[in-house]
């Protein structure tokens, strides 16, 4: 009698280092993403605008509850970032245990408004740690976030560098884990993400502004092969950091990398169609898009060659690169998004008292 199928990511875990990280899930998804084989959690600032359409009343409470507490709706909001994030540490706080430390990690970013300034990325990554001890700082992929990682590092705080979208991003984000490697005796993890998903939403709409100069079936491409070439490169190296891919648009942005010694961050959305697919674990981290596809790309998206190649990008260039920019003005509007909500609550508690 053959056994029930444990599930895709249960599969994956036996069969391939590669892990299932949850992303900016609501609490539902979370509890169900962990019992299907997730092993840590991730946010970004954009998480609770999504709570706010997903949880409405849930995140309510919690913007009444920091209100109490001040009077600065800057500080509401980090608050109740901080609240909702406590709630997923909560629920794998005894994944992180079991594992001791391995995994089980939940994910927090600070305020992107102050992601050029080093000392205040650190300021909100101490306050950050407090919050849980499998708690791991997000710190952006340019060289604020690389001062600020390094002094996390040696401080035994577990970082992930977010917003990447290029190979020489990925590379300037692990030599920075490396020199803070050599200057302590401290290991904590570091993950370095390589966002596929939205590298190929940003590309399709570069070509689409060109008369669609690229074929849909080469963008498709586009993300995953970056991510394997910024992967060859760190196996070559033996690099400490560790990849994180993300930004996942379909599935293939998961399963076109599995086989590596990566982690893949996803919603619970695609997480699903992978599930309900009973797809077999297939490893395809080192196979490759034919050279007719990157010869296109190459050809025709320069921000594809500069994602690509490694020496395309000076550490001055990271934060104005198409790509990068785009998503940080994504956790900017998350911010703005929850600032509003938490103007129009305080407004309308106002105006309730004024009308009794």
């Amino acid at each position: 009698m053959n056994s029930p199928d444990p599930g895709y990511f249960h599969r994956l875990s036996e069969q391939s280092p590669t892990e299932f990280w949850i992303n900016n899930s609501t609490f539902l998804e979370a509890t169900a993403a962990l019992a299907a084989g997730a092993v840590c959690a991730t946010t970004n600032p954009t998480y609770l605008s999504r709570l706010l359409k997903e949880e409405p009343e849930y995140v309510a409470g919690l913007i009444d509850e920091a209100s109490k507490e001040t009077r600065d709706d800057d500080r509401v909001a980090d608050l109740v970032y901080q609240r909702a994030v406590v709630r997923l540490l909560k629920l794998f706080l005894p994944l992180y245990q079991q594992t001791q430390g391995q995994r089980g990690f939940v994910a927090i970013q600070g305020d992107p408004r102050v992601n050029s300034d080093p000392d205040a990325i650190l300021e909100g990554a101490v306050r950050y740690r407090q919050l849980g001890e499998n708690i791991i700082i997000k710190v952006p992929s340019w060289p604020a976030g690389a001062v600020a990682l390094e002094k996390l590092v040696e401080m035994g705080v577990p970082t992930i560098a977010t917003l990447g979208f290029s190979v020489d991003q990925a590379v300037y984000m692990a030599e920075a884990y490396r020199r803070a490697l050599h200057r302590t005796t401290k290991r904590p993890p570091c993950f370095v993400t390589f966002i596929a998903g939205v590298l190929d939403t940003y590309l399709a709409e570069e070509s689409a502004k060109r008369g669609n100069i690229v074929s849909k079936d080469a963008i498709r491409h586009a993300g995953c092969e970056a991510s394997r070439a910024a992967y060859r490169i760190y196996i070559s190296r033996g690099y400490e950091a560790i990849l994180l891919g993300g930004g996942a648009r379909g599935p293939h942005h998961f399963t076109d990398l599995v086989g590596g010694e990566l982690a893949i961050t996803i919603g619970w959305n695609l997480a699903q169609q992978i599930i309900e697919s009973g797809a077999p674990i297939v490893p395809k981290i080192d196979e490759a898009a034919p050279s007719s596809i990157l010869s296109e790309l190459e050809a025709q998206l320069p921000d594809f060659r500069k994602a690509y190649r490694e020496n395309s990008l000076q550490p001055a260039q990271f934060q104005d690169f198409g790509p990068v920019a785009s998503f940080q003005g994504s956790f900017l509007a998350g911010t703005e998004t929850l600032l509003k909500a938490i103007s129009l609550r305080r407004n309308a508690a106002v105006l309730g008292k004024m009308g009794r």
